[in-house]
């Protein structure tokens, strides 16, 4: 009982240590239970796999930013993705095990209708090279915020990787490196950056006609990319709502887009 307790404080001491100084002072009652019911969110998402608690509170306390209710945050970040990401951080084998499993066929569907079997295999090995080992850097996993699910951060890793890789063997602007602009800096959290090539996006679309799935993915970016730089949440809906209806219109081949954004709607 005695180790249970002192992991428990190890935890608690390791993500005051890792949270924004400016935040610390946010660490009230309210606070410490929304930590407490983040914590447990994100090992129910994965019993299987184990790590340290002052490594995943480190983790998550790192990943909040100054300028939003520290509450608000823990309530709404998603604590699954970010244990899982802090595992693979940590080259847990039951984690990568997962991220293979579970996380990156959702990066493969989202390429399947833009490329052939052969390119997705290439596309694919350069994602998993890039988020989990260190031949490029930093693993880009270690970006991801927990602002969203950890699948439509990896698929949307994927899917600029496909874009500029288009891009620089078609110079000419084409919907599908136009779908790329902004993904990867919402996703980052470059919320102005981010909304500067979402708009880009937009204004280019709106003269020459995109295909509806690449319109689709750039309203529903312009939407997050709104919501991210503190924009009012009315000015990003109407966006977003546009995007499900253009993926509503290709049916079950935009199923997850779909659920994507109903759930972003809620």
């Amino acid at each position: 009982m005695r180790a249970v307790v002192d992991d428990r404080r190890s935890g608690q001491d390791a993500f005051r240590a890792a949270l924004p100084e400016a935040m610390r002072g946010e660490l009230d009652e309210a606070a410490e239970a929304a930590l407490a019911q983040a914590t447990a969110r994100g090992r129910e998402a994965w019993p299987a796999i184990r790590i340290e608690e002052e490594v995943w509170l480190g983790h998550l306390a790192s990943r909040l930013r100054e300028g939003a209710p520290l509450a608000a945050q823990l309530e709404a970040i998603d604590a699954g993705g970010l244990y899982l990401a802090a595992a693979c951080l940590r080259g847990v084998p039951a984690a990568i095990e997962a991220f293979e499993r579970e996380v990156l066929p959702s990066a493969r569907r989202a390429l399947a209708g833009r490329a052939d079997a052969a390119v997705v295999d290439e596309i694919l090995q350069r994602v998993r090279a890039r988020l989990l080992t260190e031949i490029h850097g930093a693993p880009r996993l270690a970006i991801y915020g927990g602002r969203g699910p950890i699948g439509g951060f990896v698929r949307t890793v994927a899917v600029h990787l496909l874009s500029d890789d288009e891009a620089a063997a078609r110079p000419t602007e084409d919907d599908d490196a136009l779908a790329g602009l902004g993904q990867v800096h919402i996703a980052e959290g470059a919320c102005a950056a981010g909304l500067a090539q979402t708009e880009l996006a937009m204004a280019i679309c709106a003269k020459s006609a995109c295909e509806p799935v690449d319109a689709a993915t750039i309203e529903f970016l312009h939407a997050q990319a709104l919501v991210c730089a503190g924009r009012p949440r009315p000015q990003a809906v109407p966006h977003a709502r546009r995007a499900l209806a253009l993926y509503r219109a290709q049916g079950s081949a935009a199923a997850e887009q779909i659920a994507e954004i109903e759930a972003w709607l809620r």
